[in-house]
């Protein structure tokens, strides 16, 4: 009996194979040819400066997240990436005696892809993450809870603004509104 119970289990593995194989599904950064490689692509993008400190730190992920470079040549940049941040923290939660028990950082991100010859916005695009925490008595522990949910918003944000702007260059620079898709992702 077990052996029938193996063999239908891979039948069916074997054929969601198939089945997910033929379905169209193709990864955004390989297309298979090594012209339209959104990694090659997106060397070619230069991360203009963020205000703030936040600012910094998404800059800081973007460029790392950009600098893939497997011939460890200069790669001259064509588009320009600038980004506006927006950060906002509210209180959620009431204690008994009128203080808040948590608290809410948005981050809002406001970015554009620019064509450095022609100074012609190729897209534009926004993105935002929320994330909230716990607010308790020691105040270093509301500290380190904030600025731990500020890089992770900042990290999710920089993956979001990475996936839209290589859509964009994967879509043949724009033949599909990439900002008609929703990518947030919000803990």
């Amino acid at each position: 009996m077990k052996i029938y119970q193996r063999l239908s289990c891979l039948c069916i593995v074997l054929a969601s194979l198939f089945v997910l194989n033929n379905c169209g599904l193709r990864p955004v950064y390989y297309s298979g040819d090594s012209k339209n490689d959104v990694r090659e692509g997106l060397q070619h993008v230069r991360v203009e400066t963020i205000e703030e400190r936040a600012g910094q730190v998404l800059y800081t992920y973007l460029v790392s997240a950009l600098a893939y470079n497997h011939n460890d040549q200069v790669t001259p940049k064509t588009m320009s990436l600038k980004v506006s941040l927006k950060e906002t923290i509210e209180s959620l939660g009431m204690k008994k005696d009128g203080t808040s028990s948590r608290e809410r950082i948005s981050l809002f991100a406001s970015y554009s892809l620019i064509d450095l010859k022609s100074g012609r916005e190729l897209a534009s695009f926004k993105s935002r993450s929320t994330l909230n925490y716990n607010l308790v008595s020691q105040q270093f522990s509301i500290l380190t809870a904030k600025e731990h949910n500020r890089k992770k918003a900042l990290k999710t944000l920089s993956a979001d603004i990475l996936n839209r702007v290589s859509l964009y260059l994967k879509t043949e620079k724009g033949k599909v509104d990439p900002s008609a898709i929703d990518f947030n992702i919000n803990d």
